[in-house]
């Protein structure tokens, strides 16, 4: 059962499933970072009083999303990610994706209020400042506790006075978070010139990872991106010349 404080109150909440980590591999010929982690945690506190049949069963659903910045040989290692976030951290650990982006590792919140509305109430928040540890996994569902320093979304980017920069992280976390997410699955790039994709998708994964088997594959060629964003004429290269993405999910068994 997760434990949820937000704002000062200590809020009843579940998550039915919806606690993840999920791994994004790029294929050895990229130039950047081999390994993306990110947490998605979706807290949902429960309506205990439907006004009717048709009321919405959940009042708010409070949604945590982060990327982690983290390379690992087997993914239990995840077990000994510790991370005190603060602007000079995230100076440290700033990259860029393949696509030449930078790879966000700001802690977003969102938080979609459903009491007495017809449609959702959406609040966002940001934070540069948090706390995160991950325990040992239990099979695929690793202990996690954070703690963060949120703000709304839109007064995120404003530029601090000396003072407020120095007051800020002696005030004490308005979230607090302790959870069981679980290693759900991701997704690798294999780049073209493999019959097999799933193959070496499998073989990669337990070598870059420790992963030993996947399930629920899924494969998405890149033909049709790779001819709108060059604007490709001709046919369209066999699968083997093509390079592509397979989707896959960890076994529900357990590691």
């Amino acid at each position: 059962m997760p434990w949820l404080e937000w704002q000062g109150e200590v809020i009843p909440c579940f998550t039915d499933g919806f606690e993840n980590i999920s791994a994004i591999l790029q294929a050895p010929d990229t130039t950047v970072a081999r390994q993306d982690w990110y947490l998605d945690v979706s807290l949902m506190v429960p309506n205990p009083k439907p006004e009717s049949d048709d009321a919405h069963p959940v009042a708010r659903d409070i949604n945590l999303r982060l990327s982690l910045p983290t390379q690992v040989s087997d993914w239990r290692e995840l077990a000994g990610v510790s991370i005190h976030a603060n602007p000079a951290w995230h100076a440290e650990v700033a990259s860029s994706s393949p696509h030449g982006r930078l790879r966000e590792t700001i802690l977003e919140l969102t938080d979609f209020d459903f009491r007495n509305e017809e449609t959702a109430v959406v609040t966002e928040y940001k934070c540069d400042r948090y706390h995160l540890r991950l325990g040992p996994p239990n099979g695929f569902l690793f202990p996690l506790e954070l703690d963060a320093w949120l703000e709304p979304a839109e007064g995120f980017d404003r530029l601090l006075s000396p003072d407020e920069a120095l007051r800020q992280p002696t005030l004490p976390p308005n979230l607090r978070v302790m959870a069981s997410p679980r290693f759900s699955g991701g997704s690798i790039d294999i780049e073209a010139g493999h019959p097999d994709p799933l193959e070496v998708a499998r073989r990669r994964l337990r070598s870059v990872i420790g992963l030993k088997d996947f399930i629920k594959p899924k494969i998405e060629w890149f033909a049709q991106y790779e001819r709108s964003r060059h604007q490709l004429d001709g046919p369209v290269p066999e699968a083997d010349q093509r390079r592509c993405t397979v989707r896959f999910s960890t076994p529900d068994g357990g590691a």
